[in-house]
C-alpha cells in the first residue's frame, strides 16, 4: 500500500514537473540530490546507514509533497493553507530529525547538522524549503 502510494505520488511528480515550473525538481531527483549531499557532507557512513538515510528522505518527500495544497498554475494558497502547511511541514521536519537522530551516530548527526546550515545560508537565510525559492532545489530539512 505504501510503496504503491510512492509509487502514484512520484508519478504525479514527474507528471506535474513536465508541464510546470522551469527548476522544479520532482520527487526521485530531490531525493536523490538529499542523498547526495548527505553522504558528501557525513563522513563514515555505512550502507546500513545509507540506504536507512535514502529511505528517510524518500518518506519526507513524500509527505512534504503532500503538506503541498493543490492549486492552479499562478493560484496562491490562502493565509489559512499556509498556516495548515507550515504547520504540518514543521511536524515533518521534526520527525525527519528524530528518524536521522536514530540512524547516525552522534559525530555524524553533528556533522548533519553543520551540513544544513550550509543548506540554508544558500538559500538566503530562509527556513523554509523545498520548490519556492533558490530554483526549488530542495536538500536536507531544515529545523
Amino acid at each position: 500500500m505504501i510503496i504503491a502510494a510512492l509509487c502514484l505520488m512520484g508519478m504525479t511528480a514527474m507528471a506535474q514537473n513536465e508541464g510546470g515550473r522551469p527548476g522544479k525538481m520532482d520527487s526521485k531527483e530531490m531525493v536523490k540530490k538529499m542523498d547526495a549531499g548527505m553522504a558528501k557532507a557525513i563522513s563514515g557512513l555505512d550502507k546500513e546507514q545509507l540506504a536507512n538515510i535514502h529511505e528517510l528522505n524518500t518518506t519526507f518527500v513524500a509527505q512534504m509533497e503532500k503538506n503541498r495544497p493543490e492549486m492552479k498554475e499562478g493560484e496562491r494558497p490562502s493565509q489559512e493553507d499556509m498556516q495548515t502547511m507550515r504547520t504540518a511541514m514543521e511536524k515533518s521536519r521534526t520527525a525527519y530529525k528524530t528518524a536521522l537522530k536514530g540512524i547516525l551516530t552522534p559525530e555524524q548527526f553533528t556533522a548533519y547538522e553543520k551540513y544544513e546550515k550550509t543548506q540554508m545560508q544558500h538559500r538566503g537565510g530562509h527556513g523554509g524549503h523545498g520548490g519556492a525559492g533558490q530554483g526549488g532545489q530542495q536538500d536536507a530539512p531544515q529545523n
